[in-house]
């Protein structure tokens, strides 16, 4: 799997290239909120390389408890929720973008 990273009106996106069928299908979006197929909320903070290997991991922080960090391979992060262990997830990714509409109206 394969980072690209651009920015997308004052954001940075991180669009991922699965080699198989060599073309894009999920993108990363900083600063924004996730939900977890387990029900929590996460805002994605960065993307990180790997210093050893290179490889890409999603840096956030959870947005319920102690708001702690978390880092988790950018590929799993994107990848879709195992249905044999979870045949109940309520969604098909393991992290799924959140439009938050604004209370105020903005």
């Amino acid at each position: 799997m394969r980072c690209a990273r651009r920015k997308i009106s004052g954001q940075i996106s991180c669009r991922t290239l699965c080699k198989k069928e060599e073309s894009f299908v999920r993108e990363i979006r900083i600063g924004r909120v996730y939900r977890h197929f387990k029900g929590d909320y996460y805002l994605v903070e960065g993307v990180a390389n790997d210093s050893e290997t290179g490889k890409p991991f999603v840096i956030y922080r959870k947005l319920y408890g102690d708001g702690g960090l978390w880092l988790r391979p950018l590929e799993m992060f994107l990848s879709k929720v195992d249905k044999a262990k979870y045949p109940d997830a309520p969604q098909e990714y393991r992290f799924e973008l959140q439009e938050i509409e604004s209370a105020a109206g903005h």
